[in-house]
């Protein structure tokens, strides 16, 4: 990684954390607070107090966690899927009088666009689906509908929502290939089951 790229990291990880405390830490400040959720196992956002300081916590978290990260998100790899049409129709171009267009097939080019765009669309339903409830407990918090939240109603929304970093990686191992066979090759015990699934796999298109 050049010099110029790392720095490019690091500054979108102090984004990342200067956005996130943005927004976390109001309540040290008077706006808002943290109370036990609803099977108070954990602490969350105060969805039951009625003053101004309290709305305004709720509706910039509401507004500004959920909508800005999945714009920058969809954004984000809407231009990935751009980048990676626009390199191939370069390289189909460039290498339109050679036989490099017969070792590599358009159709092969075209198929790692669509493997993007299901990777994308997977990851923005997947934030979306683990999302989605806690926003509205954000929702009925602001618009006066605190008395249809119940404690069970309450953890299973705050349960998805923190589950969220769960799922993604589950995503890339069952979608990507080449990141499945790193992680067996990291993980020793998986090895056994991906050779005995192979090996399943393969008599079933050679008949």
């Amino acid at each position: 990684m050049s010099r110029s790229s790392h720095q490019r990291v690091l500054l979108m990880i102090a984004v990342a954390w200067f956005w996130s405390l943005m927004w976390s830490s109001p309540p040290f400040y008077g706006f808002g607070r943290y109370i036990p959720d609803g099977l108070q196992t954990s602490c969350s956002f105060d969805y039951l107090a009625h003053n101004v300081n309290n709305y305004i916590h709720v509706a910039g978290m509401l507004f500004c966690g959920l909508p800005i990260p999945v714009g920058i998100i969809s954004f984000c790899y809407i231009r990935i899927i751009q980048v990676i049409k626009r390199s191939i129709r370069s390289l189909l171009r460039v290498s339109a009088s050679s036989n490099f267009n017969s070792m590599h097939p358009r159709g092969a080019h075209e198929k790692s666009v669509v493997q993007v765009a299901k990777m994308s669309a997977i990851t923005i339903s997947i934030l979306l689906i683990s999302w989605l409830p806690y926003s509205t407990l954000a929702i009925l918090s602001l618009s006066g509908y605190r008395t249809s939240l119940t404690p069970i109603s309450v953890e299973m929304a705050i349960i998805l929502a923190k589950s969220h970093p769960l799922w993604k990686p589950m995503a890339f191992i069952f979608m990507n290939e080449r990141f499945r066979a790193r992680l067996v090759k990291r993980v020793s015990c998986l090895t056994k089951f991906y050779k005995a699934r192979c090996v399943c796999i393969i008599p079933a298109f050679s008949t």
